[in-house]
């Protein structure tokens, strides 16, 4: 990933952030982090989706990113997904099959 000071990579893979209410998040701070990373990485951001759904679907997603020409959707954190390991990576996968990326920006340290 770039230094944060890096000036951005420009690329044309527009992206939708999408953030969805989970314990102790606040969406405004979600956002930054997730509007700073494709800047970064010089991904345009065309649209920023706070949804209040308890269960999200791959279609859903699918369907966001097909009507907004995106080719990355940007979450902050893993549990915006889906709470369980299991149906998170079976809907990362369901994305990735549709040709685009499902990317959390916050993840955690691994052991």
């Amino acid at each position: 990933m770039p230094a944060a000071d890096a000036p951005p990579i420009k690329n044309e893979y527009p992206a939708v952030i999408y953030l969805r209410k989970t314990e102790n998040t606040n969406l405004d701070d979600a956002e930054r982090r997730c509007r700073e990373y494709a800047h970064r990485f010089g991904w345009p951001v065309v649209e920023s989706i706070h949804d209040n759904r308890a269960n999200i679907s791959p279609s859903y997603l699918r369907n966001i990113a097909s009507q907004l020409g995106a080719q990355i959707i940007l979450t902050d954190t893993r549990d915006m997904i889906a709470p369980d390991q299991d149906t998170r990576d079976d809907l990362m996968m369901a994305i990735e099959r549709a040709e685009c990326i499902l990317h959390p920006v916050s993840t955690p340290g691994r052991p």
